[in-house]
Protein backbone atom coordinates (compact mmCIF):
# COMPACT_ATOMS: atom_id res chain seq x y z
CA UNK A 1 0.00 0.00 0.00
CA UNK A 2 1.28 3.55 -1.12
CA UNK A 3 1.99 5.55 1.99
CA UNK A 4 0.38 9.19 1.83
CA UNK A 5 2.45 12.18 0.35
CA UNK A 6 3.45 14.60 2.85
CA UNK A 7 5.07 17.84 2.80
CA UNK A 8 8.64 16.51 2.14
CA UNK A 9 7.69 14.77 -1.11
CA UNK A 10 5.11 16.86 -3.02
CA UNK A 11 5.39 20.82 -3.86
CA UNK A 12 8.84 21.90 -2.83
CA UNK A 13 8.88 21.47 0.65
CA UNK A 14 5.25 22.83 1.56
CA UNK A 15 6.60 26.18 -0.21
CA UNK A 16 3.35 26.59 -2.25
CA UNK A 17 1.40 25.87 0.50
CA UNK A 18 3.40 29.16 2.54
CA UNK A 19 2.45 31.21 -0.43
CA UNK A 20 -1.30 30.28 0.08
CA UNK A 21 -1.07 31.23 3.59
CA UNK A 22 0.84 34.54 2.98
CA UNK A 23 -1.67 35.38 0.38
CA UNK A 24 -4.51 34.66 2.49
CA UNK A 25 -2.71 37.17 5.18
CA UNK A 26 -3.19 39.41 1.93
CA UNK A 27 -6.71 39.02 0.95
CA UNK A 28 -7.33 39.56 4.74
CA UNK A 29 -5.64 43.04 4.48
CA UNK A 30 -6.73 43.88 1.20
CA UNK A 31 -9.85 45.85 2.43
CA UNK A 32 -7.60 48.54 4.00
CA UNK A 33 -4.72 48.66 1.63
CA UNK A 34 -7.29 48.75 -1.63
CA UNK A 35 -9.87 50.94 0.36
CA UNK A 36 -12.56 49.14 -0.01
CA UNK A 37 -13.54 48.59 3.65
CA UNK A 38 -16.97 50.43 3.92
CA UNK A 39 -18.36 48.35 1.25
CA UNK A 40 -20.02 45.60 2.99
CA UNK A 41 -20.35 42.28 1.72
CA UNK A 42 -17.18 43.23 -0.64
CA UNK A 43 -15.04 43.99 2.65
CA UNK A 44 -16.08 41.46 4.83
CA UNK A 45 -16.19 38.30 2.69
CA UNK A 46 -11.87 38.60 2.12
CA UNK A 47 -12.31 37.96 6.15
CA UNK A 48 -14.30 35.07 5.79
CA UNK A 49 -12.44 33.23 2.37
CA UNK A 50 -8.83 34.35 3.91
CA UNK A 51 -9.43 32.87 7.11
CA UNK A 52 -11.10 29.28 5.46
CA UNK A 53 -8.14 29.22 3.26
CA UNK A 54 -5.76 29.72 5.53
CA UNK A 55 -6.50 27.22 7.86
CA UNK A 56 -6.55 24.27 5.04
CA UNK A 57 -2.89 26.06 4.43
CA UNK A 58 -1.85 25.73 7.63
CA UNK A 59 -3.08 22.31 7.67
CA UNK A 60 -1.47 21.52 4.46
CA UNK A 61 2.21 23.44 5.78
CA UNK A 62 2.20 20.56 8.85
CA UNK A 63 1.12 17.66 7.22
CA UNK A 64 0.39 17.52 3.34
CA UNK A 65 -2.82 15.67 2.13
CA UNK A 66 -4.57 15.90 -1.06
CA UNK A 67 -8.20 16.63 0.09
CA UNK A 68 -6.19 19.98 1.68
CA UNK A 69 -4.88 20.98 -1.95
CA UNK A 70 -8.63 20.04 -3.13
CA UNK A 71 -9.75 22.40 -0.72
CA UNK A 72 -7.59 25.09 -1.61
CA UNK A 73 -8.76 24.75 -5.34
CA UNK A 74 -12.18 25.34 -4.55
CA UNK A 75 -11.67 28.28 -2.29
CA UNK A 76 -9.57 29.77 -5.13
CA UNK A 77 -12.39 29.01 -7.40
CA UNK A 78 -14.75 31.00 -5.09
CA UNK A 79 -12.34 34.30 -4.95
CA UNK A 80 -12.31 33.97 -8.59
CA UNK A 81 -16.33 34.06 -9.18
CA UNK A 82 -17.27 35.62 -5.44
CA UNK A 83 -16.81 39.17 -6.92
CA UNK A 84 -19.71 38.54 -9.69
CA UNK A 85 -21.77 35.98 -7.26
CA UNK A 86 -21.97 38.48 -4.78
CA UNK A 87 -22.63 41.59 -7.12
CA UNK A 88 -19.42 43.43 -5.90
CA UNK A 89 -17.73 42.91 -9.44
CA UNK A 90 -17.75 46.93 -9.78
CA UNK A 91 -16.00 47.63 -6.96
CA UNK A 92 -12.37 47.69 -8.84
CA UNK A 93 -10.43 47.20 -5.73
CA UNK A 94 -12.09 44.66 -4.29
CA UNK A 95 -12.24 42.59 -7.42
CA UNK A 96 -8.41 43.01 -8.36
CA UNK A 97 -7.72 41.59 -4.65
CA UNK A 98 -10.27 38.76 -5.38
CA UNK A 99 -9.61 37.53 -8.91
CA UNK A 100 -5.40 38.16 -7.88
CA UNK A 101 -5.17 35.93 -5.05
CA UNK A 102 -7.88 33.30 -6.64
CA UNK A 103 -5.84 33.33 -9.64
CA UNK A 104 -2.23 32.16 -7.51
CA UNK A 105 -4.49 30.16 -4.94
CA UNK A 106 -5.80 27.78 -8.27
CA UNK A 107 -2.44 27.66 -9.82
CA UNK A 108 -0.91 26.92 -6.49
CA UNK A 109 -3.65 23.90 -6.07
CA UNK A 110 -3.06 22.71 -9.54
CA UNK A 111 0.64 22.58 -9.09
CA UNK A 112 0.27 20.64 -5.66
CA UNK A 113 -2.43 18.78 -7.47
CA UNK A 114 -0.14 17.80 -10.72
CA UNK A 115 2.49 16.83 -8.34
CA UNK A 116 0.78 14.61 -6.36
CA UNK A 117 -0.68 12.88 -9.86
CA UNK A 118 2.81 12.55 -11.23
CA UNK A 119 4.06 11.11 -7.89
CA UNK A 120 1.43 8.67 -8.16
CA UNK A 121 2.29 7.80 -11.84
CA UNK A 122 5.91 7.52 -11.25
CA UNK A 123 5.36 5.04 -7.47
CA UNK A 124 3.01 2.73 -10.13
CA UNK A 125 5.97 2.64 -12.91
CA UNK A 126 8.18 1.28 -10.11
CA UNK A 127 6.00 -0.89 -8.47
Amino acid sequence: MPRPATAKTVGLDGLLSHVTLALSGLLFVSPWLLDYLGLGIAAWTPWISAIVIAIFSLAATIHFAEWEEWIALVGGVWLLVAPWALQFAYFGGATVAFTGVGAFIVWISVSDLWAVIRLRRNKARTS
